[in-house]
């Protein structure tokens, strides 16, 4: 298979992402270099294709306040980083919009700041540090959790949707106390709350991660509760 020039697209540069500096006759980026890297960023970055379009400027409110306060914050975090105290922690019901604003987010910043990010699913996070293990796959545990501790901004979707044994909370508090000691941003996905009132599910976030875990997630992320109804009924994706 031909690897596509990431470059054809420019003629300025004959499609090579260099140009000649005529006063000191000596090569130099294209402009167009600054695009390909922010768009092969956005691509190693992990996000889902079918969320690669989520935006802070789509996502829509339906006029709910509680959901206009998450956008706001979701706004303001992006405003103000890297100069962030906490990352972010959305917590709610099914397909009130959590993984929309958290990749609203990361693209936007990625974007913007040409930050490296990275989007991963808690259970295939897990499941690829568990399959490190093989000596079949060919990888270790520090390559899975490399890109994982080191990301700029790293999005966790769905904790909590893999009931935690105690190789799920050592792994799990290894990779947030890391993050949490180094500064660096996270954000959290979860559908578990800090009180047994949601509809979708009867327990906490504590119950699914641990309450070493959750009591860590006070410390280092803003909580953002996010109510409504379930977007997904109405075939949007959230």
């Amino acid at each position: 298979m031909v690897k596509k020039n990431p470059f054809e697209f420019c003629e300025k540069c004959n499609h090579t992402g260099w140009i000649l500096d005529i006063k000191t006759n000596k090569a130099k980026h294209c402009e167009c270099f600054s695009s390909v890297i922010i768009e092969q960023k956005i691509t190693n970055s992990g996000i889902p294709s079918r969320y690669s379009q989520c935006s802070i400027d789509n996502f829509d409110t339906l006029d709910n306040k509680n959901l206009n306060k998450a956008l706001k914050r979701a706004t303001g975090f992006v405003t103000k980083y890297p100069a962030v105290k906490k990352g972010l922690l959305f917590m709610g019901n099914s397909g009130t919009g959590k993984t929309h604003l958290s990749v609203a987010i990361l693209i936007q910043l990625i974007r913007q700041k040409a930050i490296d990010g990275l989007f991963i699913d808690y259970q295939e996070m897990l499941r690829s540090v568990q399959e490190s293990y093989s000596p079949e796959s060919g990888k270790t545990e520090y390559y899975v959790l490399e890109p994982i501790l080191e990301a700029d901004l790293l999005v966790i979707d769905d904790v909590g949707s893999k009931k935690a044994t105690e190789w799920v909370r050592d792994t799990l508090a290894y990779i947030i106390n890391h993050r949490y000691n180094e500064g660096s941003s996270t954000i959290i996905t979860t559908n578990y709350l800090d009180e047994d009132i949601n509809n979708d599910v009867n327990e906490t976030l504590a119950d699914r991660v641990g309450v070493r875990i959750r009591s860590r997630l006070y410390e280092m992320c803003e909580r953002v509760e996010m109510e409504g109804d379930d977007f997904r009924k109405q075939f949007k994706i959230r």
